[in-house]
């Protein structure tokens, strides 16, 4: 469930960093003769998009290490142990 938390608020911020990224275009756009507030409203932008990419990265990350816990504790309980290969003698060949 930490991951879907991790993961909903990276998403979060990721789309917080493109509205503040938009603001600053249409800021641009309609008073031409501010583009420093805009410049200011970028920078913002980009360390929200950038907080929401990392934390899209460590839920991404979290979720995969502990896959193989989960898929070897799966193997454990099953009944059925694996089978080994058979070894070929080097004459056989």
């Amino acid at each position: 469930m930490r991951f879907w938390i991790r993961e909903i608020g990276g998403w979060l911020l990721v789309l917080a960093g493109l509205y503040f990224c938009l603001a600053a275009v249409s800021m641009v756009v309609s008073r031409p003769s501010f583009p420093l507030s805009a410049i200011h409203l970028t920078v913002i932008g980009i360390f929200v998009f950038r907080g929401g990419i990392h934390l899209l990265k460590v839920s991404l990350a979290a979720r995969l290490a502990t896959a193989p816990i989960r898929q070897s504790i799966a193997a454990k309980s099953s009944a059925v142990p694996p089978t080994r290969p058979q070894r070929v003698a080097a004459d056989e060949w």
